[in-house]
This record gives structure tokens, C-alpha cells and sequence, in this order.
């Protein structure tokens, strides 16, 4: 999905991105911003998840797992799921 040159950093930066972004709407400022934000990491990770589907790619994506032992394969099943949380980022986005 990314350059090679950039995997890195975007792993780096990701999930402090995250933690910004939740962050904000738990406490509720920024709300649009963070909406918005929230919305845009949604996306790609369903098109993350997407691809691998699309390729046949078995990838373990560690989501909503805070063990670091994740077993949750990114499935459509997951993309559905990211479906209902891109809705929701995008209502609090237009909503402020």
C-alpha cells in the first residue's frame, strides 16, 4: 500500500495518531477534527483490509487486542465492522 520508505514511519506514527484521535473524542474537543481524522483511519485500514482479502493475504491486523498476542485475522468480517465505526466517525465529523 506504501512505499517501502515510508512503511516504517507510518508504523511508527500510526499509533499515536490513534491515541490522539480517541483521545479527543472521549473528552470531547476538537470533535471535528477528530471525527474527521477517525473517519480518514477507518478508511484505510478497509482498504488495508480489502487488499489483503483481495489478494488472499492471511494478515493478523491486532485490532482490539491490547495483549499483543492478537489472533484476529483481517476478514470481511472485520471490513463490515470498520463500516459501522466509518459511519460513526463520519456523523460525529458532520455533527461536531
Amino acid at each position: 500500500m506504501l512505499p517501502l520508505v515510508l512503511v516504517n514511519a507510518f508504523a511508527l506514527m500510526m499509533p499515536a495518531v490513534e491515541m490522539i484521535a480517541g483521545a479527543a473524542l472521549i473528552m470531547g474537543v476538537w470533535r471535528r477534527a477528530a471525527g474527521l481524522l477517525a473517519a480518514a483511519l477507518c478508511a484505510a485500514f478497509m482498504v488495508a483490509i480489502a487488499q489483503a482479502e483481495i489478494r488472499g493475504l492471511e494478515v493478523e491486523c491486532g485490532c482490539f487486542d491490547v495483549s499483543g498476542m492478537s489472533a484476529t485475522q483481517a476478514t470481511w468480517g472485520l471490513f463490515v465492522r470498520d463500516l459501522g465505526l466509518l459511519a460513526a466517525s463520519v456523523l460525529v465529523w458532520r455533527k461536531g
